[in-house]
């Protein structure tokens, strides 16, 4: 029976193979694919079959099915990648960057492979020490492509990954099959391979996965502004705001940094800063909660030698890119340093507290609130502050050039201070962001008896590469903050965008963003142009909503006949607003004659700290202006 099947499928097999060869592609289709049914490990039935197919994907199945049962077959191989890339694009991609790889053995095969794509390399001198970190960063940050051969556990390449993770530029982690990657990278898409066919084959086929991705979170139509190459979505973990508070520990586990902790910790206690310990998982995917660490901190605490590990390197790389103040610590004799941090200082020592006096010396500059008594040396070095000026004049530059898309800076945002239509102040958002409230040592002092004393802040966000570059935060103020006229939820740190209003009692605050200021628009008067203004909204931004509205924006339109009883203002009021004070704005903006005015509704006199939402006013409602006797 066995031979009678083997024979029946070797007589389909060639009538198929006939079929094919005379052009009856739909026949040898049906006579294959029954061959394949009878004998689903015939080679020779899938390689006619994907001639004759009706689909690209349909003859990259079939092929990739014969790769299967032929792996060392590298015709088979190469036409499974001239199918994936069938030829060099006229498209210009832009350029990408390899990190740093110890042996060069598939660079050429990358290189080929990213130039029919479309993508042209950017090299940089690595034999070259002087500005070796500066000019890496440069070139990840121009790059539209990154690539990290991961095999050799080399700290560079996982530095280099971390800066690329900073810049949210598109990843593609490489890796041989058989080596084990650290946890952090477990969930992340890896492209494996035991030989160069295997790398050519899936490096083809990712990388023509992240260009379709890239260019659709590229697209001026798109919504995915924030979109994160690590998760492949929208990603809150993109951006984080500054915890005052922290400083991250790059530690492989807690038990190995216990010696060095037992000393540190309860000294920078002392300073109101407490660890956070990169060891430590906050959720499932470990890449991106890493970045968040390291954005929320105020600064990285890293060391040299066996108290680190990859992804210790890749988390000081993320704090590189993302210009949060790093420090190395290194133990007497084991201080090798990566290549790509050569010429940055570390603090070495042989006992724990040798520690003590170094590091505190180090971080008050950079505090600016811890006391020592002992004079000071120069620490600038250790917080790499001209490093990070370079970068970012070199980024500011590149951004004014056209060569990026431009994303605004925290340095760029104002916030510009009103009382009812007239601007009064503005405000620069620098790196410690503006606290707001009626104590006189905020930032912004709001002389107002609703306003608490710290009332609401505004923090610069640690990101290069989110179009959100500031939080708003409610500090647990009695009367609220309201930000697009929504009240915000005490406490919980809201992105802000250019435009965006927040108001508070008192004052109302503008998001500006545009180096030229908006400009304010005298009012015309009744007085002067015996025509009424265009009133189409009172404000009284000193007036807050009652406690129990969540929301600012309850509008309400007046009809008002004014004290000559022929004029009618027509405008819109927040219905908590008092009638007095209504009546005050209202003479205020018609330029009326000096005099106590009040509300009329049918026969009856309104009190001046009525509100329309008291009173039931409807919008059919007319009210009439009189003089009060």
């Amino acid at each position: 029976m066995g031979e009678k099947k083997s024979l029946n499928a070797q007589q389909l097999l060639q009538q198929g193979i006939a079929m094919a060869r005379a052009g009856h592609k739909e026949q040898a289709r049906q006579a294959l694919m029954q061959v394949i049914r009878m004998d689903p490990q015939s080679l020779v039935a899938w390689l006619w079959l994907a001639d004759v197919v009706e689909s690209k994907k349909q003859r990259r199945d079939c092929l990739e099915r014969a790769v299967h049962l032929a792996p060392h077959n590298q015709a088979i191989r190469q036409a499974l990648l001239q199918l994936q890339s069938p030829a060099p694009t006229s498209v210009s991609r832009g350029g990408y960057f390899l990190g740093y790889q110890s042996s060069s053995q598939y660079a050429d095969s990358i290189e080929r492979i990213a130039t029919q794509q479309g993508y042209h390399p950017l090299w940089v001198n690595r034999d070259d020490p002087d500005n070796l970190l500066l000019r890496l960063c440069q070139a990840i940050f121009c790059a539209n492509l990154t690539m990290f051969d991961l095999s050799e556990h080399e700290p560079n390449t996982y530095i280099e990954l971390g800066i690329a993770l900073a810049f949210n530029r598109p990843i593609l982690i490489l890796s041989r099959a058989d080596v084990i990657l650290p946890l952090v990278l477990r969930a992340h898409t890896v492209v494996r391979y035991y030989t160069l066919s295997d790398l050519e084959t899936h490096l083809t086929h990712h990388l023509v996965d992240l260009i379709n991705i890239r260019e659709q979170a590229s697209s001026p139509d798109s919504l995915m502004t924030d979109y994160c190459y690590v998760c492949r979505q929208i990603c809150p973990a993109i951006a984080a705001p500054p915890d005052e508070n922290a400083y991250l520990i790059l530690n492989e586990s807690r038990l190995l940094w216990r010696g060095l902790t037992q000393v540190l910790a309860p000294h920078l206690a002392g300073y109101h800063l407490y660890p956070v310990y990169l060891s430590d998982q906050i959720g499932s995917n470990i890449l991106c909660d890493t970045r968040q660490k390291v954005l929320a901190s105020q600064f990285a605490l890293g060391h040299l030698g066996h108290l680190s590990n990859e992804h210790s390197f890749l988390a000081l790389g993320i704090a590189i890119g993302s210009q949060i103040p790093w420090i190395l610590l290194a133990q007497a004799g084991e201080t090798a340093v990566p290549t790509d941090l050569l010429g940055f200082p570390y603090l070495e020592y042989t006992q724990p507290n040798d520690l003590l006096e170094p590091l505190t010396l180090v971080l008050s500059d950079f505090l600016g609130r811890v006391s020592v008594t002992m004079p000071l040396r120069d620490t600038t070095s250790f917080l790499t502050l001209s490093f990070w000026a370079q970068l970012r004049d070199w980024i500011a530059h590149t951004r004014k050039s056209g060569k990026e898309t431009k994303v605004e800076s925290a340095e760029q945002f104002q916030l510009l201070q009103y009382e009812g239509e007239r601007r009064v102040a503005r405000h620069s958002i620098t790196g410690k962001g503006l606290v707001v409230g009626r104590s006189h040592d905020c930032d912004v002092v709001v002389e107002h008896p609703s306003v608490s004393s710290y009332h609401f802040r505004v923090m610069p966000v640690r990101a290069l590469q989110t179009r959100s570059r500031c939080h708003v935060e409610d500090l647990g103020s009695k009367n609220g903050t309201f930000l697009n006229g929504v009240r915000l939820t005490p406490h919980e740190r809201v992105g802000l965008r250019p435009r965006d209003t927040i108001r508070i009692p008192g004052a109302r605050f503008l998001v500006w963003a545009e180096e030229q200021l908006p400009t304010d628009q005298p009012r015309p008067t009744y007085k002067d142009t015996g025509l009424l203004p265009p009133i189409l909204r009172i404000e009284l931004p000193d007036v807050p909503p009652p406690t129990y509205m969540s929301n600012w924006e309850h509008p309400t339109v007046l009809t008002v006949v004014l004290p000559d009883g022929i004029n009618r203002a027509m405008f819109e009021v927040q219905s908590y607003y008092p009638v007095g004070r209504i009546l005050a704005q209202l003479q205020e903006l018609l330029d009326l004659p000096p005099g106590r005015y009040r509300f009329q509704l049918r026969d009856t006199l309104l009190d001046d700290d009525e509100t329309p939402l008291s009173i039931n006013l409807k919008r059919e409602d007319v009210l009439v202006m009189v003089t009060a006797s």
